[in-house]
């Protein structure tokens, strides 16, 4: 796992977790400190992000959720 200060092994873990280079743990906890400063990991971009780039509890960040809601509005439109 790359989260500082987790040394858990990524082998046997589901390609996901391995692509990432993040253990199960860290991908689920709603928060961890990088750099001092708590960020949460993005299911959409697969990278960290401080804890305001989301809208509460969510696990993609604002980003994501602005580009994935622009792209089912166009498909409705058309």
């Amino acid at each position: 796992c790359h989260v500082q200060g987790c040394h858990r092994s990524l082998q046997g873990l589901r390609d996901y977790y391995q692509r990432y280079k993040i253990c199960e743990f860290h991908l689920k906890v709603s928060s961890v400190l990088k750099d001092g400063v708590p960020h949460r990991f993005c299911q959409q971009c697969g990278r960290f992000h401080p804890l305001t780039e989301f809208d509460g509890d969510r696990r993609s960040c604002r980003t994501m959720l602005q580009r994935h809601c622009h792209r089912r509005a166009k498909q409705k439109q058309e």
